[in-house]
């Protein structure tokens, strides 16, 4: 299905809004997830980031996605040339149907408008669906990163995971 039938679909996409925040979700339902939810919902209100929601008329929120704007990493996001995005996500029985597209075009152009000139991610290694979604659309491989997934599912003690991802990055103009 292309981008053009996603929209006809019912597809909206919007900021986010407070009411949002418990029907966001990620590949596991890891306690932690509600926390950087909440967080970058904070950080959304101090204006260092903004969160996207994709909603299917109908059915609610079925993806996210939050973009940062400066980072204590400058080669991730600068403040002023260069913005980060993490925690895509469109819920599996979305996929496939051009709803991701969508969304990676409607967070460059919001980006392009506030001045930005390059957006970077990181995706894990394994995620190669995700990681060619993200070539189709002009995202380069750039270097590699460790990333730490936590999760307190042992014992109710946080738990830290490393693992590789790819830095990627595109030029919006």
């Amino acid at each position: 299905m292309s981008m053009d039938a996603a929209n006809n679909q019912g597809i909206h996409i919007r900021q986010a809004v407070e009411a949002d925040l418990p029907f966001l979700r990620g590949e596991s339902e890891a306690p932690y997830l509600k926390f950087l939810f909440h967080t970058a919902f904070q950080g959304m209100k101090r204006d260092e980031q903004i969160m996207w929601v994709v909603e299917k008329e109908g059915q609610g929120v079925v993806g996210h996605v939050f973009v940062q704007f400066k980072s204590i990493r400058n080669t991730l996001a600068d403040g002023v040339e260069r913005a980060y995005f993490y925690s895509f996500h469109v819920y599996q029985e979305y996929r496939g149907f051009g709803v991701g597209t969508q969304l990676l075009k409607h967070l460059e152009a919001d980006l392009l408008r506030r001045g930005f000139q390059i957006v970077t991610l990181t995706v894990a290694k394994e995620n190669e669906r995700a990681r060619e979604l993200y070539q189709r659309n002009g995202y380069l491989v750039t270097g590699t990163e460790v990333i730490n997934v936590r999760s307190n599912q042992v014992h109710g003690e946080w738990k830290r995971d490393e693992e590789l991802a790819w830095r990627m990055e595109k030029r919006l103009f």
